[in-house]
């Protein structure tokens, strides 16, 4: 096979795996061997290759989440200022709102205490 045929496939193999639920699955659709696509997932370039495809497909499903929030909270304030609404459900709009706000505290204060070690650990 040729380095671009290679490449070609090894593309379609990293596609394969981020799309089907096995490794097994993931081979039958991009054509090749399960113990061909275990071989390659043991190689570094290959590994590292899927990996950023992960974390890329996890950034941009992130990004949606993160566009979508706004709305979701502004759904859950609705509900819980909304008099007509029943008892139960503003008062889980409420507890969501808080839960959730307390999460992105937590995880904010997490992010700069790591951002801190980092810069406290470089020579």
């Amino acid at each position: 096979m040729t380095q671009t045929g290679q490449k070609r496939k090894h593309e379609q193999a990293i596609q394969a795996l981020l799309t089907t639920a096995t490794i097994g699955e993931a081979a039958a659709q991009c054509g090749v061997s399960e113990r061909t696509l275990l071989r390659w997932l043991a190689e570094s370039a290959f590994s590292e290759a899927y990996q950023r495809a992960k974390s890329d497909l996890l950034a941009a499903a992130t990004g949606k989440l993160r566009f979508e929030s706004a709305k979701a909270v502004d759904v859950l304030a609705t509900v819980a200022g909304d008099a007509e609404a029943p008892a139960s459900a503003r008062a889980n709009a409420a507890r969501a709102i808080i839960q959730l706000a307390l999460d992105a505290n937590t995880a904010e204060n997490l992010e700069v205490r790591l951002s801190q070690l980092e810069r406290n650990r470089k020579p």
